[in-house]
């Protein structure tokens, strides 16, 4: 096959993909300026370029040792803006209730538990991976539960570098199957240790 085969094939998927990607409202939360340029980004490098351009999605992650000891108040803060863009705006304060061996973090007049050391995160008393990884996925239920409160269609997603995406589960499901085995694509955070839901590098 030749060279200039081989780009034409890969233009022409780009350019389908951000078709695609754009009637799923990929670039919704973007002026139309910038939506156009996020569009033709896409549509030139394909599915790599989506870390390369700004969706308002794709943002910064928190470490999940920081999270696990009391962090996760001032990054639920910093996504404010985010998430008011998604039809969750937060009223109210977002506070830590942290002490030695129980974690509460209080948004407006609920409360989502962190970990709590004396009962059923026991085990994490004594295994610091297991609590990282803890607060790690009940911070992100606490901003799923956020925007399922609100009727937002949108859901947080991890993703590498303890990056977070904010997307439906149609985009997710979009992007996951434009990815396949690739270890960088989002995914859903869970409880069960050793890797919390992050996908294991391909074979």
């Amino acid at each position: 096959m030749s060279s200039l085969f081989r780009r034409k094939t890969a233009s022409a998927e780009g350019a389908a993909l951000a078709e695609t990607l754009e009637a799923r409202g990929f670039f919704r939360y973007l002026d139309p300026a910038e939506a156009a340029a996020a569009k033709a980004a896409v549509a030139k490098g394909g599915i790599d370029s989506i870390w390369e351009v700004e969706t308002g999605r794709h943002f910064l992650g928190a470490d999940p040792e920081d999270l696990a000891e009391g962090g996760v108040a001032d990054w639920v803060d910093e996504l404010r803006p985010a998430l008011a863009k998604l039809g969750a705006p937060i009223d109210g304060d977002v506070e830590d209730d942290f002490a030695e061996t129980r974690y509460v973090v209080r948004v407006g007049a609920r409360s989502y538990a962190i970990y709590d050391l004396g009962g059923r995160d026991a085990a994490a008393a004594a295994d610091m991976g297991l609590m990282w990884g803890l607060s790690w996925s009940r911070t992100f239920g606490l901003l799923n539960d956020l925007l399922e409160r609100a009727g937002s269609s949108e859901r947080a997603y991890a993703g590498s570098e303890a990056s977070l995406w904010f997307l439906t589960p149609e985009l997710f499901e979009t992007l996951t199957a434009e990815l396949g085995d690739n270890r960088e694509r989002p995914y859903v955070p869970t409880e069960q240790p050793p890797t919390f839901g992050e996908p294991s590098p391909p074979r």
